[in-house]
């Protein structure tokens, strides 16, 4: 398990949610990524997966950065995104909104081995995520997704509503394979 590239990357993500997804990405080859900021999570993905990650963001930030954001130039996200991915061959940035992704690829007919939402964390927005994603999901594939404690209750009441019998990882990453 490597991530050491991971945790040079500015993020929120602490070692022991990095570890639980490199260890995941290293059971997986098809996965996707739903927000990637600038990409700590996405660095642990593919450093420990054999196959590909596709990284789902607007690379504009969500209502909680723009106030970080006012004073960077357009376009930053992405950039730093693209920096922190350098030598990463197997990330395909997908630069669309989490609705607007599932239907390209519902479109093509692709599905994913695991799906790790962290984009919106309102509860409509968490939702519709999780139903959207959902048909993306291969049999037996694993559906996750971060920020589920104190900080972010409406995270927690939407994956209650539609997956009862998750089960936590690693501080708050939430988690069941279908």
């Amino acid at each position: 398990m490597n991530i050491a590239r991971a945790r040079e990357i500015a993020g929120w993500m602490i070692d022991s949610e990095l570890e639980w997804l490199a260890d995941q990405a290293g059971k997986h080859s098809r996965i996707v990524e739903v927000g990637c900021w600038v990409g700590r999570s996405t660095r642990a993905l593919a450093d420990n997966t054999i196959g590909l990650v596709y990284a789902v963001d607007t690379f504009e930030g969500s209502e909680e950065h723009q106030e970080f954001l006012k004073d960077k130039p357009t376009g930053w996200i992405l950039r730093r995104f693209l920096e922190n991915m350098h030598g990463c061959s197997n990330v395909h940035p997908i630069i669309n909104t989490s609705v607007g992704a599932t239907q390209n690829f519902l479109l093509y007919r692709q599905q994913f081995d695991m799906i790790f939402l962290d984009a919106r964390h309102d509860y409509y927005s968490v939702k519709q995520d999780i139903i959207e994603w959902m048909p993306l999901l291969l049999p037996g594939g694993l559906l996750c997704g971060h920020d589920l404690g104190p900080n972010w209750p409406e995270v927690e009441v939407a994956v209650r509503e539609l997956i009862p019998d998750f089960e936590m990882g690693p501080n708050q990453i939430w988690h069941k394979t279908f």
